[in-house]
């Protein structure tokens, strides 16, 4: 009784920390910060945020809030760029505009489109912050239904609450902020499915069986690698287990029909694939077609952790003697959790790693549950370790949350925006913004538009317009001189009558004095700058086909010149 209600203490400790995490994105409170070079930072007392000079020691004693805002202003992609891939396509769902564009599933779109009209609201961008890190809340919920069914030592229940929240410290406020990828809102029911083919492999139901392949073919329009992995799991399991039988190395089982399993299992996870590369939601997505087979070279500390997580796996399978006991359960959590490792293997960051993080502990947990008698001493000791680890991740986590997002929203400028797609809080001048609306009101045509910029997925959107251009991120895009040659021949073939270019980069005035300040501190910088440059190529090869009609604070208004 005791044990039960100390648990239940530790569980509701878990939901406050994490909600004491989460809920300034949910209630609006979290500042948009401004992460563009081109648009300007104003402190607190309206005066524009200069660095005057080109020494970087006296720059940044001149300007520490520039020094502040670095992370914001470096990176290719930040807020904007990743949150947009989940907002835009559900947005276009929503006014019946429909993208070939579904980064993350078309059925993420149609649930945060879905959600908006349930709450009779646009999918705005604060109505998204709500779904997106209310998610957190649902997912776990999730995660602590999955413990309870399957873990009996309760102790293993804290060790595994307080791994995952010391995970979500060390990730940091800024990843947090920045990217949806460590959102649970990509998965949010991969533990529903866990604990229908755990319940399953204890079972031998056969409708289980059959609604779980059903669940995981819908799934798969959802988080379709998810739905892959798991499918290919359930697959290898009784692929083993046939080829086992027919060697006679175990013993055939009454309870369960392997081959007929095998092939139902086979059967589905082709007909994901197939699915899948006949609905091509990301066809006419760049990254998808090409960036997507390059990930970042393996370091050899990524080698080493993978063949450490692997060998875990192999020990597992191994001690627990689970082939030769047709332990489906073990079998299946090991596969799974060794397929998801891709995601890692592909871009070995704890970004990516903190995706599949939950299935590979649970995996470790169940196991040390089931087969590894731990005195309660130890597993005490161990649970204290963690919670010491934690005091440390805790202070970090407020000490970089304070530096880079706190001590800016207190020197820079804070503005309310009120806009049909955003009503936030934001250091971006709307002023900047609403100039662009108009003149997106004033020359376009059935709210459709046509964008060069850096701006071109966030400020059409904000404004409740659709960008027609060639990408929904022109910049993301322009991989190559091939793809460069596609969006030139986009833009000089299509019909549309004006074009909106960035001011920055249609009057090549981009500021020479930002980029010098950041390029001193970091290279990184270069990668943001070339970024910015080819947009411009576009644009330079396009110019004698248009003439200037208007200028804006942000963008420019060029009409296409009448061909005789």
């Amino acid at each position: 009784m005791k044990l039960n209600l100390f648990i239940y203490s530790v569980i509701l400790i878990f939901f406050v920390s994490l909600v004491s995490i989460i809920l300034p994105f949910i209630n609006g409170k979290i500042v948009i910060i401004n992460e563009f070079f081109n648009i300007p930072d104003f402190g607190i007392m309206g005066n524009t945020i200069q660095s005057s000079t080109s020494d970087i020691i006296q720059g940044i004693s001149n300007n520490i809030l520039k020094l502040r805002l670095l992370p914001y202003k470096i990176l290719e992609g930040m807020f904007f760029h990743h949150h947009m891939s989940f907002i835009e396509p559900a947005w276009l769902l929503s006014q019946s505009n429909n993208t070939p564009i579904h980064q993350y599933g078309i059925l993420t779109s149609i649930l945060i489109s879905s959600l908006a009209s349930i709450f009779n609201s646009p999918v705005s961008l604060d109505f998204y912050m709500k779904i997106n890190y209310g998610s957190y809340i649902v997912f776990y919920i999730f995660i602590i239904i999955l413990l309870i069914k399957n873990i009996n030592n309760k102790l293993n229940i804290i060790l595994y609450l307080a791994l995952s929240i010391l995970l979500i410290y060390t990730l940091g406020f800024l990843i947090l902020y920045m990217t949806p990828t460590v959102s649970p809102l990509r998965q949010i029911f991969s533990p529903l499915i866990i604990i229908m083919i755990l319940y399953y492999f204890k079972s031998n139901n056969i409708l289980s069986f059959y609604s779980i392949l059903g669940i995981l073919l819908i799934y798969s329009f959802y988080n379709f690698h998810m739905s892959l992995f798991i499918c290919f799991s359930i697959f290898l399991i009784y692929f083993i287990d046939y080829i086992a039988e027919k060697n006679n190395i175990v013993n055939r089982c009454n309870t369960v029909n392997t081959k007929k399993n095998l092939v139902l299992s086979f059967i589905f996870f082709s007909t994901i694939l197939i699915l899948n590369v006949y609905f091509d939601f990301n066809s006419n997505n760049t990254f998808s077609e090409i960036g997507i087979f390059f990930g970042s070279g393996l370091q050899f500390s990524s080698i080493l952790f993978i063949v450490m997580i692997l060998s875990i796996f192999y020990f597992v399978l191994i001690y627990s003697e689970s082939f030769k006991t047709r332990d489906y359960q073990i079998q299946f959590l090991c596969f799974f959790s060794s397929l998801s490792l891709i995601f890692y293997a592909w871009n070995p960051s704890i970004v990516h790693f903190s995706q599949i993080f939950w299935i590979v502990l649970f995996t470790v947990i169940f196991w040390l549950d089931k087969y590894v008698v731990i005195n309660k001493v130890f597993s005490s000791f161990a649970i204290a370790m963690v919670f010491i680890m934690l005091i440390p991740a805790y202070e970090m986590y407020n000490f970089k949350k304070n530096f880079y997002y706190d001590e800016i929203i207190k020197e820079a400028k804070v503005y309310k925006w009120n806009f049909p797609n955003a009503k936030i809080n934001s250091t971006i001048n709307p002023d900047f913004i609403k100039d662009s609306c108009n003149l997106f009101k004033n020359y376009s045509n059935n709210n459709n538009i046509v964008m060069i910029s850096e701006y071109d997925l966030f400020l059409p959107y904000v404004c409740g317009f659709n960008n027609k251009g060639f990408y929904p991120q022109l910049g993301q895009g322009l991989i190559s001189e091939k793809y460069l040659s596609k969006a030139v021949k986009f833009y000089k073939s299509s019909k549309f009558e004006y074009i909106f270019v960035d001011k920055a980069i249609a009057e090549n005035s981009m500021d020479k004095t930002n980029f010098g300040f950041y390029s001193m501190i970091s290279d990184y910088v270069y990668k943001k700058i070339n970024y910015i440059s080819q947009i411009k190529k576009t644009f330079d090869i396009l110019s004698n086909d248009f003439i200037l009609v208007k200028k804006g604070k942000l963008v420019n208004v060029y009409k296409r010149k009448f061909k005789e």
